[in-house]
């Protein structure tokens, strides 16, 4: 990709940065989706707050998805614990 900068990648997905654009791309799961620099932030926030020991320990099936929807995006995660562990 060019002009992107990469920050930080796993064999899912990978975190890029473009200064002519001032923004951020999250690529994962087959999505590149664009963020803004707060937008970014506020996703990483989200993420952060997510209990992953909570979520494993926990026998209901519920608990085994997580389903974030960050501000200022059309896109919409929704994750499994092992996603969630690659994605953070």
């Amino acid at each position: 990709m060019e002009g992107l900068k990469e920050i930080f990648s796993t064999r899912n997905g990978a975190v890029y940065q473009c200064d002519k654009k001032r923004c951020f791309y999250v690529d994962f799961g087959g999505y590149l989706t664009e963020y803004k620099f707060p937008c970014f932030v506020g996703l990483k926030r989200l993420v952060d707050r997510i209990d992953l020991e909570a979520m494993a320990m926990n026998p209901s099936k519920s608990s085994d998805i997580e389903i974030i929807s960050p501000c200022g995006s059309e896109r919409c995660y929704v994750l499994t614990l092992e996603q969630l562990l690659e994605f953070k």
